[in-house]
């Protein structure tokens, strides 16, 4: 009965063990992406709280913006002047966000995305 009692706790620490060793997606406060942010894309990217917004330089795209726990997803649903109707995803995992910065990385390329509150 003790060899039994032993294999059966070493087997469910080894259980425990593993389901601690599973990454944790991290929530975040999405009334703090509100508000106007410079991008390291060279962009600028307007979030409304009614999950609206805009981003480009001289010409402005709209999007819907959709923040489930540390993934921010940017759907474009506009055009441009004189350009075919653009529908197009954005999606990045948000690694650090504080009021006046963003840390994330692209959810398809991996790459570091920094926004700065401007």
């Amino acid at each position: 009965m003790g060899k039994r009692m032993l294999r059966l706790s070493i087997a469910l620490a080894a259980v425990l063990l593993l389901f601690s060793a599973c990454s944790k997606k991290k929530e975040f406060d999405e009334d703090m992406i509100v508000g106007s942010w410079d991008c390291s894309d060279g962009l600028r990217y307007d979030f409304n709280s009614d999950h609206t917004g805009q981003s480009g330089n001289r010409k402005y795209l709209p999007f819907t913006w959709e923040l489930d726990d540390d993934e921010l997803t940017l759907r474009y649903t506009g055009s441009g002047e004189g350009e075919a109707d653009i529908v197009a995803f954005d999606r990045m995992i948000i690694d650090d966000l504080t009021p006046s910065s963003i840390k994330a990385h692209d959810y398809v390329t991996d790459e570091t995305i920094t926004f700065k509150r401007i």
